[in-house]
């Protein structure tokens, strides 16, 4: 799978690490441990060894041979080349109520490739239709027909009308939801990928609305003890028809915000830190029209097919104006015109196969104010944690002045060189 934005294109991620032996797969990813034990049971230092479970194939820890089924989705499959610590944690109690949505579990690590791929793709291109993607998983192709049955099957059974719940695109992160009533549901999100169950920002979408309806929302599996919405932070908010209508796109919205600790233990492998238990964050929000679709989410989302975007328009302006140009391959491209020097790389790829790039312009005016050589570099990063999207808006912002026709921007490229590196960890479920 491959998608591509105007000329940007980002090679199929499913295609690295195989060919390689499986003896060397195992291998590499082995590596993961912190912990060898010896002969006779210690780690080779003389103390006790414990063993955590950090590679898990087909539910029995690789290392132990312990079976680990109540930790039932650790993402490695033993075939790829970098080992996922994922949790998805599906293991809290809840209520005998009515599950209306369950999202889709990739088997291993190939998979969630898959899917994070898709994703992007959907991004992009709008329009594509997945299931006509020729080389889907069959896991995958399965969800993607039947999506939407669970839903239809517990509404035929409540009889009521029910919010449909959806995170099947880019940075969404809800794994399941339940039906209390009509007027209240509990939601739980995904652990970001490569962390020990992290779970501490959301991004989900609801239709099937009714106009003056007050509903109460439950997020019942974050992680994190403290959050600013005990000092009043608000939820961001996206409504289709509002935007459609009084063009009012991402806003601040929510009633009756708590965050507090609930009685639901955290597994012990995944804690670090005496925070045992999870955290429950609740609000009520009321509809203002019928069969809407209003996404709610921790922070104004800024996603990985954004940035793609803007760098991807930049391009197409300043080519427009060039000199040169020269694509050395999918991921590296270097524009030269009149007063500016601007070089794409990629530098790295995410454990998913995304690429980082690292963007890096400055002045080649014959009239310099500081010698090539001798300028030094401004280094501008953003976006370490997934839910930081402030960073991203920001960094959007430095890169706008930049490229603009301002004198403070070229007098900035005459003295130094910037170098731009966006989304340090995009494949985080970024948001």
């Amino acid at each position: 799978m491959e998608f591509a934005y105007q000329g940007l294109k980002i090679p199929d991620p499913l295609e690295i690490g195989k060919g390689l032996p499986e003896e060397t797969q195992r291998a590499q990813y082995t590596l993961a441990y912190d912990l060898r034990p010896s002969a006779e049971g210690g780690n080779g230092n003389g103390k006790e060894y414990k063993c955590h479970h950090k590679v898990v194939c087909n539910w029995v820890c690789t290392e132990c041979r312990t079976s680990v089924s109540n930790f039932k989705h650790f993402l490695d499959s033993g075939e790829c080349q970098v080992y996922f610590k994922i949790l998805e944690w599906r293991e809290m109690s809840l209520p005998e109520v009515a599950c209306i949505y369950t999202s889709y579990t990739p088997k291993d690590s190939l998979e969630l490739r898959e899917y994070i791929m898709a994703l992007l793709s959907l991004s992009l291109n709008p329009a594509k239709d997945l299931l006509s993607t020729q080389n889907l998983s069959d896991n995958f192709a399965e969800y993607l027909k039947n999506r939407d049955r669970l839903w239809i099957q517990q509404t035929n059974k409540i009889k009521q009308k029910v919010l449909k719940f959806d995170s099947m695109f880019e940075s969404g992160n809800i794994d399941q939801v339940a039906f209390i009533n009509a007027n209240h549901y509990l939601l739980t999100v995904k652990a970001d990928v490569n962390t020990w169950g992290t779970t501490k920002w959301l991004y989900f979408s609801v239709s099937n609305t009714t106009a003056g309806s007050s509903v109460k929302f439950e997020v019942i599996n974050f992680t994190k003890g403290n959050k600013l919405y005990r000092a009043g932070m608000r939820m961001w908010v996206y409504s289709k028809t509002l935007a459609e209508k009084k063009r009012v796109y991402w806003h601040k919205g929510g009633e009756e915000i708590e965050y507090k600790v609930n009685q639901h233990q955290r597994r012990s492998i995944t804690v670090k830190s005496e925070e045992t238990c999870f955290y429950t964050l609740s609000f009520k929000y009321t509809f203002d029209h019928d069969n809407d679709e209003v996404y709610f989410a921790y922070s104004c989302p800024y996603t990985y097919s954004k940035m793609c975007k803007l760098i991807a328009d930049t391009e197409a302006r300043l080519e427009k104006a060039s000199e040169s140009r020269a694509t050395l391959d999918s991921g590296n491209k270097c524009i030269t015109l009149r007063g500016i020097s601007y070089q794409r790389e990629c530098y790295a790829r995410t454990i998913c196969g995304v690429p980082v790039y690292v963007v890096t312009v400055t002045s080649n005016a014959k009239r310099r104010v500081i010698p090539l050589e001798k300028r030094k570099c401004i280094v501008v990063t953003a976006r370490v944690h997934a839910g930081e999207t402030t960073g991203s808006f920001t960094f959007e912002g430095f890169w706008q002045f930049i490229f603009s026709n301002k004198e403070l921007a070229k007098l900035v490229l005459g003295l130094y060189a910037v170098s731009y590196t966006h989304l340090t960890l995009p494949t985080n479920r970024e948001v």
